[in-house]
């Protein structure tokens, strides 16, 4: 591939002008460098991407709070998380994340400060709130899961317990419950992600975390994002057309 790029364009410069050339001739105003560790649009390409022509483009990035805390567990914490075995929002209860995400935000939010083209941050991307048919402890929040976690994960594991005393749960877990338990969840992430990116840069938008698969359907879910983001940022997978009904919900939960 870099081959093949640098005998068609050259480099970067070249490549961008035709791509935003492109891009506006298509209509689009909107376009995202999304780099895993969040950045600005390198300055070779930037002005032929963001200023085509005479269409401005707007840009959003990433974050990943949640995910660049696991990324980095090994070199903060000591050991690595294990993702695929645990579910990977109680991390989101360890009690250096919330300081982290802080420091995060600041160093990262500092990029943004005053860039006319930049509408926002997503927090992370995707994250594993609800399972498909509930029928999963690791892709979706689950509160006998939680219950279950190992000592180095207490965070997480007295979060639940709280919530069995607070809901007078003395054995059997009901849906309700499930349910209600996973909206508590999704409050405390989206909370703590959002006033740490609320207190580094109040200029900008938060754009929620690109809810996905049930996750999109759940109403604690969305609610919680609404809560505290200014956007509910989804992800719209198999199918061919907004749902009416669904719509329709997202519209109330907003």
């Amino acid at each position: 591939h870099t081959a093949a790029f640098n005998s068609k364009f050259g480099g970067n410069a070249k490549w961008s002008a035709e791509t935003g050339a492109m891009l506006a001739s298509y209509g689009f105003n909107y376009v995202s460098y999304g780099s895993n560790r969040i950045e600005r649009f390198p300055d070779d390409m930037r002005e032929n991407l963001l200023n085509p022509g005479q269409r401005k483009m707007a840009y959003a990035e990433n974050l990943y709070l949640l995910r660049t805390f696991m990324w980095d567990m090994t070199a903060n914490l000591g050991y690595a998380f294990e993702d695929g075995t645990y579910n990977r929002l109680v991390l989101a209860f360890e009690p250096t994340f919330q300081s982290y995400v802080e420091n995060l935000a600041r160093e990262k939010c500092a990029l943004f400060a005053g860039d006319k083209h930049f509408v926002g941050y997503y927090l992370d991307n995707e994250l594993p709130f609800v399972a498909y048919e509930n029928a999963d402890a690791v892709k979706g929040i689950e509160l006998k899961h939680f219950l279950a976690l190992p000592h180095k994960y207490k965070g997480a594991r007295d979060f639940a317990e709280a919530f069995m005393a607070q809901e007078g749960i003395a054995s059997a877990v009901t849906e309700a419950h499930r349910e209600k338990f996973r909206s508590a969840v999704a409050d405390h992430y989206f909370k703590v992600t959002s006033e740490a990116v609320r207190k580094a840069d109040p200029q900008h938008l938060i754009l929620g975390s690109r809810l996905h698969d049930w996750s999109k359907y759940t109403q604690g879910i969305v609610e919680a994002c609404a809560r505290y983001c200014d956007v509910v940022s989804v992800n719209y997978y198999a199918r061919w057309q907004p749902e009416p009904d669904f719509m329709a919900d997202l519209a109330v939960w907003c």
